[in-house]
């Protein structure tokens, strides 16, 4: 008697001589990598592959275009090759699991509002949904068909939040008291000293490869992304290491297990999420974000007097950013107009 199919599932396959421990997607006879032995970022993966299998590739009349054949377009042709595809892989399970089967050109700024109020998450949380839901449309219709309006809440209001050196030191401590979390300590160091994403942290290798940047030990160099990586919105540039990092990341070569210098076990690491969540709380600090460690690196940096222009370079970020979220930090913040308004004061008195 033929037994029955499992249908797709994850399956760990362990290390064997040169070949590495990953997590694939088992279906019938078939079986897909995942590319990563992180089980959340696995589970993300299958979720995809099942949006994209039970969906067909086109639609023949775009005006029957449903919400979930749009993000299963979407999720395997631009989402599959972004910086961070488990990231909108997480998106557009949200997005399926409420819009599903609605056409697209019923969605309306109600159903948005809606949406929003029935998913309970953070603003910036479900902003990033509805920018990844307003995408997935705009790629799966064709030119000339008119899209729906997606509403979405006001951006919040930057928070001014990073670290005093002290809760940093703290939270470096704390990562490395646990063998599960030793790891995360690099992340931080590199986090705080060179404002990098975590993505790009976690890339990092000690010698140049196709999927993410390296670090030149000899000429002191950081490159965050790849010759030929595609060029994003968020800017990436290669940067000189500073000499504190440097010695680091000389320290850690010597030692090293693996190619990735973000490591576990021998193993690069695909997400810091359980760890991070373990060490902070364990620092005591449980609102701390990982990206809050690119906005101490700034703030420090501002702190410290360094040259807007240079600081635009360096973090990657635009001028604009830097004078909205992080001038005020800097020592001649409006210097000159409160030198001039103490001038005008003295004449006045």
């Amino acid at each position: 008697m033929p037994r029955r199919a499992k249908g797709a599932r994850l399956y760990f396959r362990k290390a064997k001589g040169k070949r590495k421990a990953v997590y694939v997607i088992r279906d019938g006879q078939h079986e897909f990598s995942t590319g990563t032995v992180d089980r959340e970022q696995a589970e993300a993966a299958l979720r995809l592959y099942l949006i994209r299998k039970d969906q067909a590739p086109r639609i023949a009349d775009p005006h029957e275009l449903t919400v979930a054949q749009a993000l299963a377009m979407y999720g395997e042709g631009p989402a599959a090759k972004a910086e961070d595809p488990a990231r909108i892989g997480y998106a557009i399970d949200a997005l399926d699991s409420w819009w599903g089967d609605l056409p697209v050109q019923e969605i309306t700024e109600d159903l948005c509002g809606m949406y929003v109020q029935k998913r309970g998450v953070a603003v910036s949380t479900v902003r990033r949904e509805l920018g990844c839901l307003r995408a997935a449309i705009n790629y799966a219709l064709p030119s000339g068909v008119a899209r729906p309006t997606i509403w979405m809440p006001d951006r919040p209001p930057a928070r001014d939040v990073w670290l005093t050196r002290e809760q940093a030191a703290k939270l470096i401590r704390a990562a490395r008291r646990r063998p599960e979390t030793r790891h995360l300590a690099r992340f931080i160091l590199i986090g705080l000293y060179t404002g990098s994403r975590k993505t790009v942290i976690l890339g990092l290798k000690w010698k140049p490869h196709s999927a993410g940047g390296h670090v030149d030990l000899a000429t002191g160099m950081l490159h965050r992304k790849s010759s030929g990586a595609r060029v994003t919105k968020k800017r990436a540039p290669s940067i000189r290491i500073p000499p504190k990092l440097l010695a680091h990341l000389r320290r850690w070569h010597k030692t090293r297990q693996s190619d990735w210098i973000i490591e576990f076990r021998g193993f690069g690491v695909a997400c810091v999420k359980n760890a991070w969540r373990t060490t902070k709380t364990a620092a005591g600090l449980p609102n701390v974000t990982r990206h809050t460690l690119r906005h101490t690196a700034i703030t420090w940096a501002m702190q410290a007097g360094m040259d807007m222009w240079q600081a635009t370079g360096f973090f990657g970020v635009s001028m604009e950013t830097l004078l909205n979220e992080y001038a005020h930090h800097h020592p001649d913040f409006q210097s000159d107009a409160v030198a001039a308004a103490n001038r005008a004061g003295r004449r006045a008195a």
